[in-house]
């Protein structure tokens, strides 16, 4: 874990958490799914590593429309009966990321107002967030509305703000609001935001500024326990 120097964290009002390849690992039924899709297009998309290419962005609804147009319900379709099947015969433990569930559940009890943001819509990752379990420990949950408005767009991290009565600048850097995420669309909507940007995960994006670096839940969990929260914590609005 590292806290870049001159950035150190300070106790958060609230922290924006991605979902996918943060706290969960979904990674490997996404792929299978992307499998199935190829082999049910039977190559009518190009070979394999060039619909992998198409398919992969900011948001696999966009990329799904932009690559198969009138026949996106059916791979679309294809996609998700996969995907679901994996996921829902998995065990829970299994698919949150090591210490994930200890985190947020810490978190909560510090009385932190958590967000889950996510560029799947919403039906999705509310569907996901219950069979695993956890919907409780959100304080508001959002999902893509408009493909116009995900990340990197700040969109999404605003209207969850104001839905939870957090106050923030626009325009200035709030130190106070955490933005946890894998990817370089959660660093850039921090900057976006702008807020403290940090990044789970151990090769950082080029070109993007990072406030904190970890891959390890229970080690962030132990180190901001230990340098951020007592035992008694006041909520933050």
């Amino acid at each position: 874990m590292q806290v870049i120097p001159g950035k150190e964290l300070v106790t958060p009002k609230a922290i924006i958490f991605d979902f996918d390849e943060t706290l969960v690992s979904t990674l490997r039924f996404i792929n299978d799914a992307f499998t199935k899709v190829y082999e049910t297009t039977q190559g009518k998309y190009g070979t394999k590593e060039e619909l992998d290419q198409k398919l992969r962005g900011p948001s696999f609804d966009i990329t799904f429309q932009e690559t198969f147009k009138d026949e996106y319900e059916y791979y679309k379709k294809v996609f998700l009966e996969k995907y679901y099947n994996a996921f829902e015969n998995t065990q829970i433990e299994e698919i949150f990321k090591p210490g994930a569930q200890e985190l947020i559940d810490f978190l909560s009890k510090q009385n932190v107002p958590l967000i889950l943001t996510s560029n799947k819509p919403f039906e999705y990752l509310d569907k996901e967030v219950k069979l695993l379990k956890v919907n409780q420990f959100f304080k508001f949950i959002i999902g893509a509305e408009d493909f116009n408005k995900i990340k990197p767009d700040p969109y999404m991290a605003f209207k969850a703000l104001n839905n939870c009565g957090i106050t923030y600048k626009e325009g200035a850097f709030n130190r106070d609001i955490w933005l946890i995420g894998n990817h370089k669309f959660d660093l850039e909507c921090a900057k976006n935001i702008p807020c403290t940007a940090i990044y789970y995960g151990n090769h950082v994006p080029t070109d993007y500024a990072v406030d904190c670096i970890y891959e390890n839940h229970t080690q962030f969990k132990n180190y901001i326990e230990t340098k951020l929260f007592n035992k008694t914590t006041e909520m933050h609005y």
